[in-house]
C-alpha cells in the first residue's frame, strides 16, 4: 500500500495552496507507476491521515488533471527516497459530509517507514522540467540520475523523456520503421509480430540446395532497398552490370518462353517475339499516362482496361499471325497484367496507375539468397536496440484521439511474456528462419520474460492488447498489417479510426496472387528420355529442364481459350470463381526458377488464387501436372514429387497479396492512409505498409519507405530529425 512519507507546503492557508507540493515516496510501493499523476492517484487511494489542516489529495489530483498544460514536476533520488515536486495552484473544495477521510500523514505519524527502504527499482518515464538535461533511469541497485544528450525538454506536445513506440508487424514496413527509430535515437522500440517468423509477406522457404520465394521476390529498380542489398553483397550475380535506365513493366523477358494452347500447339517464336514488342509499346502507354501524356491520366472513372480497349485496334493491326493468335496473345496480356497488379485491367484505376513511379535503373532484380536475407540484414542493424516479439498477435489497439478518448483506465500490472529475439546471433542462427516448417511446440525455445513498458496510467496514449492477454503501453504505435487484414477488422482500433481513414481502408483494392512450386527429383525422367540421357551429364537438373521445354526455354505461357472451358480429369473439386471458371484457368505462367533445380513455379492470380488455396494439395499437384502434359503434349512426363504453395489469402494476417487503386476511388483516399492520428502535431497512431506508399505501392521498397516515413514523423515530433 502506498504511503506518503513527508509533505511540505509554503502556504498554510486551509483553503488554498500555491507553490510546490513536495512528496517523499518509497520506491517499492510505486514501482511501475512512475512519478506522475498516476502515482498521486495511488497515494490518494491509500490509507492516509490528517496533518495540520485538511488537504484532500484526491482534490489535488483532479486539479492537476484539469490544468493545461500539465504542471511541471521534478524528481530527485537520495538516500532511498524519491522526491517529487509539483508546481500547483489549488483551492480546496467545499466540505461535504460524504468526503472521503483519506489524508496525508504527519511526520510523527509515519514513524520509521524510511529506516530501511527497499531496494526495488522503479522506471520513471517523464521528462525533467524545462531547462534541465537530466533524466531519471532505473539501475541494478535503484534509481540513478544520469545526463542524456537525447533527453528532450518537456512540453505539452512532448510529455515524455524516453518515448516508447510499439510497431505492429515485422515485415519491411515494420522493420524499416523500427530501424529508422533506433538509428534516430529512440531506444524504446518494441516490434510485435503475429506470426512465428519476421518478414510479413516476405517468405523465403529454404531447401537443401536452394530456396523458394513464396512471397515478395523482386527488387524494383535502384531503390534504397536495392542499394542496401548491394552494399551488403546480397544481390544475385550480374545484377549490378545490367543496363541502366528507367524501369517499367516489360514483356520482352517472356521472349524466351514457349506460348502454348491446350491442344499442345506452340506459337511461332518469331511471331511471339514480334507481338511481344508491339504489346510492350502498348503497355508503354501506361508509362506515358504516369508522365501526364494522356488526357485521361487524371480521370478516376476510367479504368486501365477501358484505356487499353481504346488502343487495341491500332496495336492489334500491327501484330502478326491470324486473328486467333492475336486474340490469344491479347488475352494472355490481360492475364499477365492481372498477375502483375493483383487485379484485372477493368478493376484498375487509370489515374491510380498514373500515381505509381518506377525507380531508376536495373529493372527487376533478385537476391542471392532471397529477400529474407535482405530483411534479416535490416533486422541485424536494429537488434538488440529494439525488441522483437514473435507469435504475438495483437487483438486491439486502444489509443487516445484528439478528444482524449481511449486509454483512461489502464491496469499496468501485467507481466508480459513472448518469444523474443534479442541479438543478431539469435536471428542468424535460424531461430527466426521462415523457410523451415513450423516446429512442434516441444522444440520451440522457451518464452523469455520481458518487462512491460512502465508508464503513468493516466498519461499513456496507446494500449496494445495482445491475443494472449498481455498489454503493451506506449506513446506511439505504428500499425503495419495489410489492408486486407484491416478491411476485415473494424474493431482493431478503439476508438475506431476516423471516418476518413476508414473510408480509405475500405476504398483501397487488395488483390490475390499465388505461387505453386512443383518439385521433381533430379533422377526422374520419362521412359523415352531415359534412353537418351547421358551418363556423364554434368548437371542432370539442367538436362531435365532442357528436354522438358527445349534448350534456352525458361517457361511456358498458357493461352487459354476464351469461351470454351477446359476440363481437367484430375480436378474433382466443384468450386468455381464468380464467373463460373475453374481456378486453374487463372494460371498465367509456369516457369523455371534459378534458386532451385528442377522446379517449375505456376503463377495464379485473382479469384483463381483464392479457390486454389481452398482445394487439396494433392488436387493442385495433379491438375498442374495435367496442364503441363496437355499444353506440352508430353504424355510420359512424370508427376512432380512434391508441391509447395503460398497461401496469402488464407493467412488471417494478410488476406491477400498486395494493394492496388481501384476504379472510381479518389486518389486522396490513399493519401489519407498515412496521415498521423489524431494529428501531425500529435502522432499517436500511424498506419504504414505498401498500401500507404502513394508512389511505390505493392512493392517491398514501398513498404519500407512507408515505415520510414512514419518513424520520421515521430522523430520530428521530438526534434530528433
Amino acid at each position: 500500500m502506498g504511503t506518503v512519507l513527508e509533505e511540505e507546503r509554503p502556504n498554510h492557508c486551509a483553503t488554498s495552496l500555491k507553490g510546490p507540493v513536495r512528496l517523499w515516496l518509497q520506491p517499492s510501493t510505486f514501482r511501475g507507476c512512475g512519478c506522475s499523476l498516476a502515482l498521486l492517484e495511488a497515494v490518494a487511494a491509500a490509507d492516509t491521515r490528517k496533518i495540520g489542516h485538511v488537504i484532500a489529495l484526491k482534490a489535488v489530483v483532479k486539479v492537476l488533471q484539469k490544468q493545461r498544460p500539465l504542471p511541471m514536476w521534478k524528481t530527485v533520488c537520495q538516500d532511498g527516497k524519491i522526491t517529487v515536486t509539483f508546481q500547483v495552484h489549488w483551492t480546496a473544495p467545499e466540505k461535504k459530509n460524504n468526503v472521503s477521510n483519506r489524508f496525508i500523514p504527519t511526520n510523527s505519524e509515519r514513524g520509521d517507514q524510511c529506516a530501511h527502504p527497499p531496494k526495488e527499482t522503479i522506471s520513471p518515464t517523464h521528462l525533467q522540467p524545462t531547462g534541465s538535461s537530466h533524466s531519471l533511469h532505473h539501475g541494478n541497485g535503484g534509481p540513478v540520475l544520469e545526463t542524456s544528450a537525447l533527453a528532450m525538454q518537456r512540453t505539452e506536445s512532448n510529455p515524455r523523456r524516453r518515448p516508447t513506440v510499439v510497431v505492429v508487424g515485422a515485415g519491411f514496413a515494420g522493420v524499416g520503421a523500427a530501424r529508422q527509430l533506433v538509428q534516430g535515437g529512440l531506444g524504446d522500440v518494441i516490434v510485435v509480430e503475429a506470426g512465428e517468423r519476421p518478414g510479413g509477406r516476405v517468405q523465403t522457404h529454404h531447401l537443401e540446395g536452394g530456396f523458394l520465394e513464396l512471397g515478395a521476390q523482386f527488387l524494383h529498380g535502384k531503390s534504397e532497398l536495392f542499394h542496401f542489398a548491394q552494399r551488403h553483397g546480397l544481390l544475385r550475380e550480374g545484377a549490378e552490370e545490367e543496363d541502366e535506365g528507367p524501369l517499367q513493366d516489360t514483356l520482352l523477358v517472356y521472349g524466351n518462353h514457349t506460348f502454348r494452347t491446350p491442344d499442345a500447339v506452340a506459337l511461332d517464336p518469331q511471331q511471339v517475339g514480334h507481338n511481344l514488342k508491339v504489346l510492350e509499346e502498348l503497355v508503354g502507354r501506361l508509362v506515358n499516362v504516369r508522365e501526364g501524356g494522356e488526357e485521361e491520366s487524371s480521370d478516376v472513372t476510367v479504368s486501365v482496361g477501358q484505356f487499353m480497349q481504346r488502343l487495341y485496334p491500332h496495336y492489334i493491326a500491327r501484330m502478326v499471325g491470324d486473328a486467333k493468335v492475336k486474340a490469344a496473345m491479347i488475352r494472355w496480356l490481360e492475364s499477365w497484367m492481372k498477375m502483375d497488379h493483383a487485379a484485372t485491367a477493368q478493376q484498375l484505376s487509370l489515374a491510380g496507375a498514373a500515381r505509381y513511379r518506377y525507380e531508376e535503373g536495373n529493372g527487376v532484380q533478385e537476391t542471392r539468397g532471397g529477400l529474407w536475407d535482405v530483411l534479416q540484414r535490416l533486422l541485424q542493424d536494429t537488434l538488440p536496440r529494439c525488441r522483437l516479439l514473435l507469435a504475438k498477435p495483437v487483438k486491439r489497439v486502444v489509443w487516445k484521439d484528439a478528444a482524449g478518448v481511449g486509454v483512461t483506465d489502464i491496469d499496468n500490472s501485467n507481466v508480459t511474456t513472448g518469444r523474443e529475439l534479442k541479438t543478431r546471433d539469435e536471428l542468424s542462427s535460424g531461430e527466426a528462419d521462415p523457410g523451415s516448417a513450423r516446429a512442434d511446440a516441444s522444440s520451440e525455445a522457451q518464452p523469455r520474460s520481458w518487462e512491460s513498458v512502465s508508464a503513468p496510467v493516466s498519461d499513456v496514449p496507446v494500449r496494445v492488447e495482445c491475443e494472449d492477454g498481455d498489454v503493451l503501453l506506449a506513446d506511439h504505435v505504428i500499425v503495419t498489417p495489410s489492408v486486407g487484414y484491416l478491411k476485415e477488422h473494424d474493431d482493431f482500433f478503439l476508438p475506431p479510426l476516423p471516418a476518413g481513414h476508414r473510408v480509405a481502408v475500405d476504398s483501397m483494392g487488395f488483390g490475390n496472387v499465388a505461387k505453386v512450386f512443383l518439385l521433381w527429383q533430379v533422377g526422374e525422367k520419362s521412359t523415352a528420355q531415359t534412353a537418351s540421357c547421358s551418363a556423364t551429364q554434368a548437371d542432370p537438373a539442367v538436362d531435365w529442364q532442357q528436354r522438358l521445354l527445349g534448350s534456352g526455354v525458361a517457361g511456358v505461357a498458357l493461352l487459354w481459350p476464351q469461351d470454351m472451358p477446359v476440363e481437367m480429369k484430375s480436378a474433382p473439386s466443384p468450386q468455381r470463381t464468380s464467373n463460373g471458371r475453374h481456378w486453374y484457368e487463372d494460371v498465367c505462367l509456369m516457369e523455371f526458377i534459378s534458386s532451385y533445380d528442377p522446379c517449375l513455379v505456376a503463377w495464379i492470380s485473382g479469384e483463381g488464387a483464392v479457390v486454389m488455396e481452398s482445394v487439396s494439395e494433392s488436387e493442385v499437384k495433379d491438375v498442374l501436372h495435367e496442364i503441363l502434359v496437355m499444353f506440352l503434349g508430353k504424355a510420359d512426363l512424370p508427376p512432380p514429387s512434391r508441391l509447395i504453395r503460398s497461401e496469402w489469402y488464407k493467412n488471417p494476417y494478410t488476406r491477400g497479396a498486395y494493394s492496388y487503386l481501384p476504379i472510381g476511388v479518389r486518389l486522396d483516399k490513399q493519401d489519407q492512409l498515412s496521415q498521423p492520428l489524431p494529428s501531425l502535431q500529435d502522432p499517436v497512431l500511424q498506419l504504414a505498409g505498401e498500401a500507404c506508399s502513394t508512389k511505390h505501392y505493392s512493392t517491398a521498397h514501398g513498404a519500407m519507405y512507408s515505415g520510414q516515413h512514419a518513424a520520421n514523423t515521430i522523430l520530428r515530433h521530438y526534434h530528433m530529425q
